[in-house]
């Protein structure tokens, strides 16, 4: 990184979620995104989410997606995070699982996540 630069705002994929990557940028108070695995723990998480809203693009234009939220803890972090998740219904049911909807987890710290909720 050049002198004098940081980095204020990362998006990363969910190759960097884990406890240490969020402790070390929480500890900064950097303002992140980072896309949750969908491992065991965090789908029983998001089996608790009871309010699912719709969720609008930037136009405001309600999808076919729907938004909710929960919190999350992991093991080795340094406190509970907000996990929030975007969920579309399948159009066709897959052979091989029986999951009714596609998931998508992004664990977001930053100021701008009402603008989503």
């Amino acid at each position: 990184m050049p002198e004098g630069k940081r980095i204020v705002h990362p998006s990363l994929d969910s190759e960097y979620y884990s406890s240490s990557v969020l402790n070390y940028l929480m500890k900064r108070g950097v303002t992140f995104c980072i896309v949750a695995d969908l491992d065991r723990a965090v789908r029983k998480a998001i089996k608790r989410i009871r309010e699912w809203r719709p969720y609008r693009d930037r136009d405001g234009i309600k999808t076919e997606r729907e938004i909710g939220e929960t919190v999350h803890v992991m093991n080795k972090r340094e406190g509970a995070f907000r996990l929030v998740v975007l969920r579309q219904k399948k159009k066709q049911l897959d052979l091989f699982s029986d999951e009714e909807y596609f998931l998508r987890c992004p664990h977001l710290e930053t100021p701008f996540m009402s603008l989503l909720l």
